[in-house]
């Protein structure tokens, strides 16, 4: 599986979790424990897709990337 393949797949994973977890709250009742727990999983993803994780996923790949080109 190659870098572009990757992003695909998580782009697609948190988009499913965020529609997901957006028409939970929007079209059902949820108490309010589960509505915590919800956004909790939608702001992990958005934090992770946008945030720290996702630059030091990309410099990990990266460096892969450099050290099989020096072989």
């Amino acid at each position: 599986m190659n870098f572009f393949d990757k992003i695909k797949v998580q782009a697609v994973i948190a988009f499913i979790i965020i529609v997901g977890g957006l028409s939970a709250i929007i079209f059902t009742q949820v108490n309010n424990a589960d509505r915590i727990g919800i956004f909790s999983l939608m702001s992990a993803v958005i934090g992770y897709y946008f945030g720290s994780s996702k630059s030091s996923s990309g410099k990990d790949e990266t460096i892969s990337d450099l050290s099989k080109n020096n072989k």
